[in-house]
Formats: structure tokens, C-alpha cells, sequence
């Protein structure tokens, strides 16, 4: 992920700006989400599959207004919730999301699903989506063309990971028969070095 800038909301910081978008501007966040349940009911709203209160580490593109030039970047930020589910050694898919499934302001998107041994199916753990200038459009964020006429930018986002969601699928399938569950080398030294977590009692 060379080039990514650790920051924080891309269109909060750029609102109203005429930026240089002659190299993608590629932004990376820490933040806190919260999501209302009034009135849901039923398993995804029990556990951690969907909680109130969590933390993501969100991607955020910002480019010309050029189709190609935006496929290109959502295949990349695609692949890097990719790799990070392959170092964790988890089961994944990737999904192309329907238009009736899509929100107004996305123009095409990938869901990534992991594999959740309890649920007995694939739950979602990852979503990038190129918007276009819906985003961008709503921020005033624009650049030059190569004629100096002011276009509104395209904008990308990525949810890299997000907490604790992707703890379910991380225990779930690393979990052995005696309880014990194995630690990825990814993670070791995060963990001091551990290589299993043992269940004490």
C-alpha cells in the first residue's frame, strides 16, 4: 500500500477544494461508526456481526473524472482487503453488487464476503466502491483538465477493516477442536510473538 496517506475524512478535509489529481490522491483513516437498529430484529443484530458503536480503516481515492482511470483504482483497492484476508489465512469471496442493491451515490461495487463457520455462510467484511463525482459533486471538490476548465473529481472508498466484525471469522475459523486458536504469523507480533491463544480454566 505504498502512497497512502494516513489522514482523516478525505471530503471533510478537501470540501471546497481545487486539488492536483495529475497522480491519484490516495488517503487512509482510523475512525469511529455508529449505525442505528431502531426497529431491526433478527440474528445480524445480535453479537458482533452488527453492532451500535465500531472501527474501520476506510481508503479513500481521489481522481480525474476519467472512467478508466477509476476501474483501475477500485481493482486495486479491491485487492488490498483481498491480500489482508489472505494473510490472515481466511476463506473469502468476492462479490459484484447489483444496481438494485447499491446505494444513489455508487456507480459500481464490491462486497467481500468471509467465510463465518457460525453462521454457516458468508457474511460481508469488506465493501470498495467507486462513486464517480456524486461524492465529489456534494464536497465541491474539483481539479483542472489538461485545457484548465474546472471538472468535479471522481472519488473511491474502501473499507480495509473494519472492528470487531472481522474478529468473528479470525476466531471462528482458526479455532481448534481443544479450543486453542491459531495465530497467523501476520499477527504474532502484535501478540507478543504468541502463535496460539490457550483458553485458561
Amino acid at each position: 500500500m505504498d502512497g497512502w496517506d494516513v489522514r482523516g475524512t478525505a471530503c471533510i478535509i478537501l470540501r471546497g477544494e481545487i486539488v492536483d489529481v495529475e497522480r491519484p490522491i490516495k488517503l487512509a483513516g482510523v475512525s469511529n461508526c455508529f449505525r442505528s437498529e431502531v426497529g431491526s430484529a433478527g440474528r445480524d443484530v445480535r453479537g458482533l456481526y452488527r453492532v451500535h458503536q465500531f472501527a474501520k480503516v476506510e481508503m479513500v481515492i481521489i481522481c480525474k473524472s476519467d472512467p478508466a482511470i477509476s476501474e483501475q483504482l477500485l481493482q486495486e483497492i479491491t485487492s488490498h482487503s483481498e491480500q489482508l484476508l489472505q494473510i490472515l489465512e481466511l476463506p473469502y469471496r468476492v462479490m459484484a453488487v447489483c444496481a438494485g442493491d447499491m446505494s444513489q451515490k455508487t456507480y459500481k461495487q464490491y462486497d467481500i464476503e468471509t467465510w463465518m463457520p457460525s453462521r454457516g455462510d458468508y457474511g460481508e467484511t469488506h465493501s470498495a466502491s467507486d462513486l464517480h463525482s456524486f461524492q465529489a459533486r456534494r464536497s465541491n471538490i474539483r481539479y483542472r483538465d489538461e485545457q484548465g476548465k474546472l471538472q468535479y473529481c471522481y472519488t473511491l472508498n474502501n473499507t480495509a477493516v473494519a472492528s470487531p466484525r472481522i474478529l468473528i471469522p479470525l476466531l471462528e475459523n482458526h479455532q481448534r477442536e481443544d479450543g486453542s486458536i491459531y495465530v497467523p504469523p501476520a499477527l504474532r507480533k502484535y501478540l507478543g510473538g504468541r502463535a496460539e491463544l490457550i483458553p485458561q480454566g
